[in-house]
């Protein structure tokens, strides 16, 4: 590696993870928090700050059951596209 690379990052952004946890609550039924880490292979409590990032500052209307994570309402188009859009 040269003096203008980057290292690759280890991890991946957490705009990915958003668009994966809303891509699987989109089927309808509450998904438990732990089956979601499990799929993403992370910890519940990156899940938690996920969703408590993804409901506070994105507004997404994600609620949670005592059967797991739901959409409150239908998405036409995912907000976090949007903003990602506009911020290019």
């Amino acid at each position: 590696m040269n003096q203008y690379q980057t290292p690759l990052p280890t991890t991946r952004p957490p705009i990915e993870r958003f668009h994966q946890i809303v891509a699987m609550l989109r089927v309808g039924y509450p998904k438990p928090i732990q089956h979601i880490a499990d799929e993403l292979e992370v910890d519940r409590k990156t899940i938690e700050r996920d969703v408590e990032f993804m409901v506070d500052r994105l507004l997404l209307p994600i609620d949670q059951t005592r059967c797991g994570l739901i959409l409150t309402r239908k998405l036409k188009i995912c907000p976090i596209c949007v903003k990602q859009l506009s911020d290019e």
